[in-house]
């Protein structure tokens, strides 16, 4: 089957998030008749439950698209794979398990940096690509560019209609991946810069696709609309100040909420400070060492006090 390209037809239609339910059938029908599948057991059980796991069936799950590949699993399965061993004794895995979880932590920091204080190339001259630099991180960028790019190369539209103060666009999509499933509808309306498409890509990944890029570009929409700006994709979804210090320690007095604001912008700071340095491991290591000459200080001028807790 692998050698005549049946598991690869197989897939474009299974892991095609712009296909429906109506197409996929068909499409797996056809399949079935140029391979002389129909008889087979196992494809006629699978079709049977089609419901249970083709994607063109979850398309009113929100973010379902982020679920389509086993992309966590085998993440999780690298990350212990890195610190476990048959032959470790239990102090052995914890040693092991904090390096691990350290250094995922160095690369969350210096992920968090990059987008941060860089900026990547852009493709066009649009305002909106500028914004989505600024708002995303970088991997969502590069999808959500490529849309961008897509929505000025491989669409047009066939039919526009106004109803209501709603515009529909008929569009015509020519990228070679998706084949005859091209025609899409996306409704547009101006006053409050609504717009969906029949793909249904924003709410399946939480990124507007390349039709609805398209159909604002044709509205004169020059600004990227809020409204579509997931928070799991921006820079700042992981909060600067840790959540780590607990508030139960506050002072109990009126100045409650000037010392929570403390402890935030003193976690703020030094958050700010290891995202300019990670890149310089030199510099890092000096305020490293700084760090450690005040924890010394603190330790020596707090040695007699008493920590502060509520009961």
């Amino acid at each position: 089957m692998s050698k005549k390209g049946v598991l690869k037809r197989l897939n474009d239609v299974i892991w095609n998030e712009r296909i429906n339910t109506s197409e996929f059938e068909i499409e797996w029908q056809g399949i079935m008749d140029e391979y002389e599948l129909n008889d087979n057991k196992w494809f006629k059980d699978m079709f049977s439950i089609r419901d249970k796991w083709i994607p063109a069936y979850f398309k009113d799950c929100h973010l379902l698209g982020l679920m389509g590949k086993t992309s966590r699993c085998k993440g999780e399965n690298y990350f212990y794979g890195l610190m476990t061993n048959t032959k470790f004794h239990l102090i052995e895995y914890h040693d092991h398990f904090e390096t691990t979880k350290e250094a995922q932590r160095c690369l969350q920091r210096k992920n968090n940096h990059d987008p941060r204080y860089t900026n990547p190339d852009t493709k066009t001259k649009l305002l909106i690509e500028d914004e989505v630099s600024e708002a995303f991180t970088r991997t969502v960028f590069f999808e959500i560019q490529k849309e961008i790019i897509a929505s000025r190369l491989t669409c047009y539209s066939i039919k526009v209609e106004e109803y209501d103060g709603i515009n529909k666009f008929n569009i015509k999509d020519n990228d070679k991946d998706v084949k005859h499933f091209g025609d899409f509808e996306v409704s547009f309306m101006k006053s409050d810069c609504t717009v969906t498409c029949s793909c249904l890509r924003f709410k399946l990944t939480g990124c507007l696709c390349r039709h609805c890029f398209y159909v604002l570009r044709m509205s004169r929409v020059e600004h990227f609309p809020r409204k579509y700006i997931s928070r799991r994709w921006t820079k700042d979804v992981v909060s600067r100040s840790s959540n780590a210090y607990k508030m139960c320690q506050s002072p109990k007095n009126d100045a409650n909420e000037d010392f929570k604001s403390m402890i935030r912008d003193i976690y703020y700071l030094v958050d700010y400070c290891v995202d300019r340095l990670v890149s310089d491991m030199e510099k890092l290591k000096l305020y490293r060492e700084k760090l450690r000459e005040m924890i010394q200080d603190v330790d020596e001028d707090t040695r007699n006090l008493q920590p502060m807790t509520n009961t």
